[in-house]
């Protein structure tokens, strides 16, 4: 299969394999490159004022996105994460109702996918498929957003209880953001419309992890940013207990968890911990 997006994504994402492989890959499953809400894209509508500064750079004395929220890219315009950043600092872009150039610095996730991966069957096979880069990835390098339909919470619980039934694969994440009155909960299911992302397997110790970006909505992107350098052929993980997901593992949830239905985690890190995180609110 020359391109699993069908043309969706700014790169081509190929698939190593045979052909019944790929059609047994993406049966059943649409292609977005961005969430879906109510069956719209997310952020179709910008719900942001916009800066107003034609002609003019995105610092922190003209531009009100940056002014406002802070900066977390590097100001050379090479997409990276500012190291000096707090990992949980929320992220806010510049969208659709600014002035700015499209090559902003203050645009990354936006723009969308830059590195070339592809999808192949995985050697171990209890985990399915993978996806991996045919390109070096920088550390701090946004890779790509974990795309899929938003849910509410009950919906959520209700496919993970028949996914569980049917032993079937489960792709739900729950992002969760904490502030100091409430938290703020946004559950992602790419099983049938998503994007690459689901195609990427658990590790203990991965490459990828999350940061939460805005850009013309209030309902934020999950976007996955190297951690560390990925060299071309390696495949790309991210912990699933990023998304503020609980570990199956851990004793003081014995009593809510049923042994069965935890999964052995295969990921090989020195550092596994044995069993994928669970997350018991679902």
């Amino acid at each position: 299969m020359e391109d699993i997006s069908q043309g969706a994504e700014r790169v081509r994402i190929s698939f190593s394999g045979t052909a019944e492989d790929a059609h047994a890959a993406v049966e059943g499953f649409t292609y977005v490159c961005s969430s879906i809400a109510d069956g719209q894209i997310v952020g179709s509508e910008c719900a942001y004022d916009g800066c107003d500064h034609t002609g003019l750079s995105c610092d922190d004395v003209v531009c009100g996105c940056v002014g406002v929220h802070g900066a977390a890219y590097k100001r050379d315009g090479t997409g990276m994460l500012d190291p000096s950043v707090d990992d949980h600092m929320p992220i806010f872009e510049c969208n659709s109702n600014c002035s700015c150039e499209a090559s902003c610095w203050n645009r990354v996730v936006g723009r969308g996918l830059r590195w070339k991966v592809f999808v192949a069957k995985h050697a171990i096979r209890s985990k399915g498929f993978m996806l991996a880069s045919l390109d070096f990835i920088p550390k701090g390098a946004f890779v790509l957003e974990y795309a899929g339909e938003i849910i509410r919470a009950d919906e959520a619980e209700r496919r993970w209880e028949y996914q569980r039934k049917l032993k079937l694969p489960n792709y739900i994440i729950c992002i969760r953001e904490h502030t100091t009155s409430r938290i703020f909960r946004t559950n992602i299911d790419p099983s049938v419309v998503g994007n690459a992302a689901r195609f990427i397997n658990h590790s203990c110790e991965p490459n990828l992890a999350f940061r939460t970006v805005r850009i013309n909505s209030m309902i934020p992107s999950a976007a996955l940013f190297a951690t560390q350098d990925i060299p071309a052929g390696q495949e790309l993980t991210f912990d699933y207990g990023d998304a503020c997901l609980i570990s199956g593992e851990d004793a003081s949830l014995d009593s809510r968890i049923e042994k069965d239905d935890r999964i052995r985690c295969d990921c090989g890190a020195p550092s596994c911990r044995q069993f994928l995180p669970y997350d018991v609110t679902l």
